[in-house]
This record gives structure tokens, C-alpha cells and sequence, in this order.
């Protein structure tokens, strides 16, 4: 990665107030570069929300060794059987709390090292797990050309400037928060370094007192934004919060958007996945009113068709699976160590899985998951629409059951009985078929979306 050298701010800890200009994190980077091992055919890195593992990360991608980033909080157990999974030469773990399977470096109690031998791909220069909704193990092979592509081509969608702040609200080794890190360095702008979530009042603090200018945000984010009085808060640097991660109701966005222009700041919306590191498509606050449920056009350098199963670009108006190209697209998919030795093997072009259209002037509209549709007394349903129609319950999230179909909410005042006749009659299934379970919270993954492979298990 390529960002500015200069003395203006770029890491700002909430905790210890320390701020680190770019040209002491490029110092830092340089120096802990020659600290980590060489040679090493990949690396796991423990990503946690603090300025030193951000060091590591950025000293990582500048040797060119592959670094996969993990959740900080995985077990033991859990993060030997990945490491040994992808037959891992280092890992490096700054709290050192885990008792793994690897001897110490003699020079850096915190670095693990274990040789083996498959060598990578010499364009490889990140790998980040598919693990999202549906929970795969499967890691995304990233170009060092795709990861800086795409944060220079976010940097220019949401017109990131120098003045520019926002927080390390998304964990890092999810990539839109590594999205959020990486466009804001390329732009010289600046990031405030903390672990803390929306809930919790010191984040609010910090957040004004560091005179952040941008929030960003996955769909969950914005239930809680209404729970905790976000929309009532003094916080007059705030220009710009972004939206991604999951599609968000129309009905909350259209909400959301018209409490921030009382606010005096604008929504993007933004599309994307990890395939394509991660940015596809952006819709800007000029936009957004005249395009409700639409995530923008493709960013700069990007193109998007809508394709059928016949493999043919539709036209306009017609529906069909989301397909992108463009110079920020994986690599390809490696679900063991040898084949990080694998060069490219979709050559810029991306089947995302997504069900959607394009309108007359290129705007794209997402209107489910190839993967989000269930059959229910032999009717194929799209989830992710009877999701839609269910605006009242907040949050709500529908997965497929033994011939049924279960929504879960937390909304537990709500007119249960009448969401589940309304969905009945709608879907034209028998009332029996349409469960409702209420909970205390709905399980998420660490990127704040719903966790269906839990609710599924749990129906």
C-alpha cells in the first residue's frame, strides 16, 4: 500500500490519545518490517483494533508475504485447526493468550513460527475468509494491485479528503473495516483507533471530541444508532456515514436518511463483497431519494451486467445474477495451502451469487441471494423479500425450515400473530407453514449481519 509521508495525523488512539503522523507510521512500518520473519509462505495475523497489530498488518503487505487476518477472540482450538488447515508458517498473536501448537520465535515472544514449505503465488498479498452468512471456510485470494485499486476507488467514491477521520468501528479483519483503514490511508486521511462499539458512551466521546467526519456502518449498526439516541446527538464534524455490509429495508434507509439530512449529513450506500476487496458499487447522497433501494453505479474502473442462466447480458429492467469486472476481483478461492500457489483464475471477472437489475442509467438494484432461496410446499421463495415485507419487526431475520419458513425478531411488542398471517397469505402458504420465534438477540457475525447458519441450526 502506497499512502502519504508527511506529519499530518494518521492513527489516532482512543485509548492512550497517542497519534501517529505518516511519517512515524511509516517509520514504525519500516522498522517492524525488518523485525518479521522473511520467506514465510503465510502468515496469520491476530487483527486486533489497536495501532500495533494495524503496524504489523501494513509491514506484512509491504514484505509481499500473505497475511491472513483472524478474529482476535477465536479459541485456541479453533485457530490451530485453521492455521494447521492452511498448513500456516507464522502467527503472530501481540497478547500471546493462546496456547498454540507452534514453538516461540527466539526474537519476539508474540510471533509463532512453523516451517513448511508450498510456496504462494507471488500476486498473492491477502486472504480473507468467506465466512459470512453462510458460513464457509473457504478463503478469497487478494492481489496487492486489487486491495490498493479498490481503496483509491472508495477514496474518490465518498470524496475522502486529508481533513477526513473515521473510527475502527468494524473489526479489522472483516474487510470492510480493513476497507475503512486502507481507503482513508491512501487518501491521507486519518483513523481513529478503537475498540469500543455504538453502544457504549465513551465511544461517543471520542468520537466527537476526535472530530470524526465519517461513520460507517453495517445494517445492525443502524438499529442500534436508534436504540442509543445517535440521531439526537450533537456531533457537528459528522459529514458522511456509510452504509454496506448487507442490504438495508428501504424502510430504515429512508428513515436513516432523512434523520441525517436533519442532521446535516449525507448516506452512501455502498455494495460490495470480499471477492472484489471488497467495493463494487456506491450511491451517493445526491441520489439516494430519487434511487430508494438501489446501491449505486459501479466505482471507477469497475463494470456491472446483469446476466442469465444462459450465461446472456440482459437488458435493463431485467432480472438475473449481478455479474462485475473490474481490477479490484479475486484472485479465486483456495480452501487448503496448496492452492495459495494458484495464480488468476477469474482474470477480473465476478459471479457474486446476488440477484438484482440494472435501470436505464446503470444503477443496480440487489434484490436477493442465489443462495437466499428456500423452497417451502415446493414454492421457491426468496428470504431475503419475505425479510422486505416485514417492516414492522425490527430486527427481523427468515430462514428456511423443515418445510417452513421461520422468522426470528427481537420485537417482541409487535403484532406477531398478524406479521405471520400477513406473510402466509402473501407467500400463499397454509398458516402453519410460517413460524415465529422471538428472542433477546438475534445472532450476528462479527461483520454485524445476521448469523443464518445459527438460526437454521436453532429452528
Amino acid at each position: 500500500m502506497r499512502y502519504p509521508s508527511s506529519n499530518a495525523p494518521a492513527l489516532l488512539d482512543a485509548t492512550s490519545g497517542q497519534v501517529l503522523t505518516y511519517a512515524q507510521l511509516d517509520e514504525r512500518v519500516t522498522r517492524r518490517t525488518s523485525e518479521l520473519p522473511r520467506d514465510a509462505g503465510l502468515v496469520v495475523l491476530a487483527m486486533e483494533q489497536t495501532i500495533e497489530s494495524i503496524v504489523d498488518f501494513l509491514a506484512l503487505l509491504e514484505t509481499g508475504q500473505p497475511v491472513v487476518p483472524t478474529d482476535p477472540h477465536l479459541s485456541a482450538v479453533r485457530l490451530n485447526a485453521f492455521a494447521e488447515r492452511y498448513a500456516a508458517d507464522v502467527v503472530i498473536d501481540r497478547r500471546n493468550r493462546w496456547r498454540l501448537a507452534w514453538p516461540y520465535s527466539s526474537s519476539d515472544p508474540g510471533i509463532f513460527e512453523r516451517s513448511y514449505g508450498p510456496r504462494s503465488h507471488p500476486d498473492l498479498a491477502l486472504l480473507l475468509s468467506t465466512s459470512g452468512s453462510t458460513g464457509s471456510s473457504k478463503l478469497v485470494r487478494l492481489s496487492a494491485n486489487a486491495i490498493a485499486k479498490n481503496a483509491s476507488a472508495v477514496g474518490v467514491s465518498l470524496d475522502l479528503r486529508p481533513a477526513d477521520r473515521a473510527p475502527t468501528l468494524l473489526p479489522l479483519h472483516y474487510i470492510y473495516g480493513l476497507s475503512v483503514l486502507l481507503s482513508h490511508l491512501t487518501a491521507g486521511a486519518s483513523v481513529l483507533v478503537t475498540g469500543r462499539s455504538v453502544i457504549e458512551p465513551e465511544f461517543w466521546t471520542d468520537f466527537a471530541t476526535s472530530e470524526c467526519t465519517i461513520l460507517n456502518a453495517v445494517p445492525y449498526t443502524f438499529h442500534m444508532l436508534r436504540r442509543t439516541g445517535f440521531y439526537e446527538r450533537e456531533l457537528p464534524s459528522l459529514r458522511a456515514v456509510t452504509q454496506a455490509g448487507g442490504q438495508l429495508r428501504p424502510d430504515l434507509m429512508k428513515d436513516a436518511e432523512q434523520r441525517l439530512t436533519n442532521m446535516g449529513t449525507g448516506l452512501y450506500v455502498m455494495y460490495g463483497q470480499t471477492e472484489a476487496a471488497p467495493r463494487i458499487a456506491c450511491l451517493a447522497p445526491v441520489d439516494l431519494r430519487e434511487r430508494f433501494g438501489s446501491v449505486g453505479r459501479p466505482l471507477q474502473g469497475g463494470e456491472v451486467s446483469i446476466v442469465g442462466k444462459d450465461g446472456i447480458a440482459k437488458p435493463p429492467g431485467e432480472m438475473g445474477e449481478v455479474v462485475y469486472s473490474g481490477p479490484n476481483v479475486m484472485l479465486g478461492y483456495a480452501d487448503c495451502r496448496d492452492q495459495l500457489a494458484l495464480g488468476d483464475v477469474n482474470q477480473g471477472r465476478l459471479f457474486t451469487g446476488d440477484l438484482g437489475y440494472l435501470d436505464a442509467e446503470g444503477f443496480i438494484y440487489i434484490t436477493g441471494r442465489l443462495k437466499r432461496i428456500g423452497k417451502v410446499f415446493g414454492m421457491r421463495l426468496n428470504l431475503d423479500e419475505v425479510e422486505g415485507m416485514l417492516p414492522d419487526l425490527d430486527p427481523v431475520a427468515v430462514v428456511q425450515g423443515n418445510d417452513c419458513v421461520d422468522v426470528f425478531t427481537e420485537s417482541e411488542g409487535s403484532d406477531l400473530a398478524g406479521a405471520r398471517m400477513r406473510i402466509a397469505a402473501e407467500l400463499g402458504l397454509p398458516l402453519a407453514a410460517v413460524k415465529v420465534h422471538i428472542m433477546d438477540r438475534i445472532p450476528l457475525l462479527p461483520t454485524g449481519k445476521p448469523d443464518y447458519m445459527a438460526l437454521t441450526r436453532g429452528a
